[in-house]
């Protein structure tokens, strides 16, 4: 059947690999599945390089950037966010993956704003608060001249499961 090899933004990866890989293993086993978490940035260029087949992330995309500009738009509208709020967070210092951004939380170092799934990856000294009326969409990206029978199957698998399991449930 061929092999696949999906990419997952390391905030999906806790909550959509799960029940994706499950599901597709299931239904297609001779297919060789390969899953990778990873920032945004390796992962669009992963997926125009042919590394990944496809991707699971959230908008909007950007590439080539460092650590705190890795999705711009989102800092700038967290940043609004919080003026609207009546605060000014004082950025002492920044982390490149959850784990780290709780690791400075438990720490005392701050706070920080994060998808719904890093509860999942609970530590001793962070407290976790929801946010009303937000969520953050995830997406599966691949390119659009892709034509390999695995990736179709995944697609299919995929919208199968989101149409009938709620997916943001955790993330």
């Amino acid at each position: 059947m061929g092999e696949l090899t999906v990419a997952f933004l390391a905030s999906t990866a806790s909550y959509l690999l799960p029940p994706v890989v499950q599901a597709f293993r299931e239904r297609y086993p001779d297919v060789r599945l390969t899953t990778e978490d990873t920032s945004v940035a390796t992962l669009v260029d992963g997926l125009r390089d042919g590394r990944y087949d496809a991707a699971f992330s959230r908008p909007p995309l950007v590439d080539g950037l460092a650590a705190r500009s890795l999705w711009p738009p989102w800092h700038r509208k967290y940043d609004e966010d919080f003026r609207r709020a009546g605060y000014e967070p004082d950025v002492v210092q920044r982390a490149g993956s959850v784990q780290n951004l709780l690791g400075l939380v438990a720490a005392g170092v701050g706070v920080s704003r994060l998808a719904r799934s890093a509860h999942s990856l609970r530590r001793t000294g962070v407290v976790f608060v929801p946010l009303a009326g937000e969520q953050a969409a995830t997406q599966v990206l691949w390119l659009p001249d892709a034509d390999k029978p695995a990736l179709r199957r995944l697609l299919e698998v995929v919208t199968e499961l989101a149409a009938r399991t709620d997916l943001t449930q955790s993330g």
